[in-house]
């Protein structure tokens, strides 16, 4: 028996609020643009294996510059992703 995986952006709670982390946010926003873990890396100018590292929570220092191309990325404002 195969099992389908519907996994749908919509099916998430919006975790937007000051109390989310940023991991949280940034797989909803990901998954909302329909994006995979390596386009949104790509897109935001960073190697896979450090955008992974983001969305895990592994890191918790985010470039300015680079949190803000996210944002862009994303369709969000840098305050939205931010954990503060």
């Amino acid at each position: 028996m195969l099992y389908k995986h519907s996994f749908s952006p919509n099916d998430l709670p919006c975790p937007i609020g000051k109390d989310a982390p940023t991991k949280n946010k940034l797989r909803y926003y990901r998954t909302l643009k329909g994006l995979t873990q390596k386009q949104a890396a790509t897109l935001i100018g960073i190697d896979r294996s450090t955008y992974i590292r983001w969305e895990n929570g592994e890191t918790k220092l985010y470039h300015q510059s680079k949190l803000a191309k996210t944002a862009e990325v994303f369709g969000c404002e840098t305050s939205e992703l931010s954990d503060e």
